[in-house]
């Protein structure tokens, strides 16, 4: 089953944004995940970003509100495309 016949036959459809952060990078990704009537599931990735952590961050909360944000800019870029 391809991922188009999945998308049709779905009678819910999700979507998730997740972001994670270390010293090195910070990274967000927004999956679909699909339930068709005979509860077959598909998850697949539509959206992802991620960046080299800034230098002038110093802190673990903050590095983690970096990732925050790009989880935002992935929810907007979807949001202006729907």
């Amino acid at each position: 089953m391809g991922c188009d016949d999945s998308l049709r036959r779905a009678i819910r459809r999700e979507i998730h944004v997740y972001s994670d952060a270390s010293e090195k990078a910070t990274a967000a990704v927004a999956f679909l995940n699909t339930i068709s009537k005979d509860a077959d599931k598909h998850v697949g990735i539509i959206l992802d970003k991620s960046k080299v952590a800034p230098k002038h961050v110093n802190s673990i909360p903050r590095f983690e509100l970096c990732g925050t944000l790009l989880a935002v800019e992935i929810c907007v870029t979807l949001q202006r495309m729907h």
